[in-house]
């Protein structure tokens, strides 16, 4: 695969950050020229969003210099490197050097001769048109398709020496040295064997170890994964060391389908400390012109049918234990009446406190960051299993990601020990929904 460097423009550090960016991209060189340092500089000083934003890529950019100089190149996990470039093309007669974007122009071309195919990214249509008139490739950055690349994936994949793989089998760990990557906790290490592809290993990364799975092989509630991630899932989800747990993915790729089936294995063993399921489901309908109004009746009565996810992937566990037909919604009475389970009414959770249970929270991405903040400090001696599709819902923010509540919470937990993020990537639901998302 040829390697390719990507020269940001200043409004895509300002929508996006530089760290989401990188993490679209992989074998590529990102190239920041000293010019855009410099408007950002000046943007940083604004009062809200573009202030923020600014800020935040200066932070960014910032915190890159502690694995190197970033004069030169300084290299990141995925084989991606980062450097800033001081210099710029001072001979280009299709140049006017009147302007800063005059100077991206003239560093985009000294770049292209110097490092190699390099692409402008920008989203100035302006900026855009003169790049491609005078010969220079460009990209832009698009809002809705990129918020779901730059959301942290949980895995990250790699490829070591041959003798590393047979290390981690034999010791079932990893130091940090052995791995030249720095992970996040609790993100899973995918390595593949340098001279064999197929000769590969899986780790989740824990107080500067790599670990070898502890549940790779475990059926919850007598499911069988499909595939890799779903194992991944499982491994998340079962660990009672990481007490938030947060599955995002496309619509029909099993997040609440692996979280209920856990949830239902730890509440139904005897051994284990969590007594009930306690369900969370935001009450906020799909668009504002499809609502029926006002429910009558018990909090089971007015929920019941926007808990759709959860009684179908109930009907779904049972066909897998008994290869029979049962109804959700009489499974998930039974349940209730059993006292196994429980329905939250989030608009009333305020001086809640959740003890001795797993919380299953669904469809978060409807939730902003003040709700969804309100939600996770209701949390005790309790686990919270979180699911969520950030490209679905009509509350959905796309012009300010610190206001996507469940987009911000995978992002500023992404490195904590209590927490753990996994991006399912894979349709499970139907062929026909797997290309929809190809065509849509």
């Amino acid at each position: 695969m040829e390697r390719v460097n990507y020269l940001l423009d200043t409004n895509v550090l300002l929508k996006f950050g530089l760290m989401d960016f990188i993490e679209t991209k992989s074998n590529a060189g990102i190239i920041i020229p000293m010019v855009v340092i410099q408007e950002l500089d000046r943007q940083k000083y604004l009062d809200g969003v573009l202030g923020y934003q600014a800020r935040k890529a200066i932070r960014e950019i910032a915190d890159i210099k502690k694995y190197g100089d970033i004069k030169e190149w300084v290299s990141l996990q995925n084989n991606i490197s980062v450097h800033v470039e001081k210099d710029f093309d001072k001979s280009n007669d299709n140049i006017e050097y009147s302007c800063n974007d005059d100077l991206i122009l003239a560093t985009s071309c000294l770049c292209n001769k110097k490092y190699g195919k390099t692409i402008l990214v920008s989203n100035d249509l302006a900026l855009i048109l003169k790049a491609e008139t005078i010969g220079i490739s460009t990209e832009s950055a698009n809002r809705k398709e990129d918020l779901y690349k730059t959301l942290y994936s949980g895995k990250v994949e790699i490829e070591v020496e041959d003798f590393v793989i047979d290390k981690f089998y034999k010791d079932k760990k990893l130091n940090l040295s052995d791995l030249k990557l720095i992970p996040y906790e609790n993100q899973f290490v995918i390595m593949t064997s340098n001279i064999n592809n197929k000769k590969t290993a899986v780790g989740i990364y824990k107080n500067g170890i790599l670990e070898k799975l502890q549940y790779e092989d475990f059926r919850p509630s007598k499911i069988t994964p499909r595939n890799l991630e779903q194992k991944l899932a499982i491994e998340l989800l079962m660990r009672d060391d990481i007490p938030m747990v947060s599955l995002s993915g496309l619509g029909g790729s099993a997040k609440t389908y692996l979280s209920l089936a856990v949830a239902l294995e730890k509440i139904l063993d005897k051994k284990s400390e969590y007594n009930k399921i306690v369900l969370v489901k935001p009450p906020i309908a799909m668009d504002k012109n499809l609502q029926i109004g006002f429910k009558k009746g018990s909090v089971f009565d007015k929920y019941v049918h926007t808990l759709g996810s959860i009684t179908s992937n109930l009907e779904a566990l049972k066909e897998d234990k008994k290869d029979r037909f049962m109804n959700g919604i009489k499974l998930l009475e039974g349940y209730i009446e059993m006292s196994l389970v429980e329905i939250c009414s989030i608009e009333d959770i305020l001086g809640t406190s959740f003890n001795n249970c797993i919380v299953l929270a669904d469809e978060m991405q409807l939730l902003t960051k003040e709700n969804l903040y309100s939600l996770l400090s209701r949390q005790g001696s309790t686990r919270l299993f979180m699911t969520g599709d950030i490209l679905q819902g009509s509350r959905m923010i796309t012009t300010d990601t610190r206001e996507m509540g469940y987009y911000h919470m995978i992002d500023v937990f992404k490195d904590s020990k209590l927490a753990g993020h996994l991006k399912l990537e894979t349709v499970q639901r139907s062929k026909f929904v797997e290309e929809l998302y190809k065509v849509w």
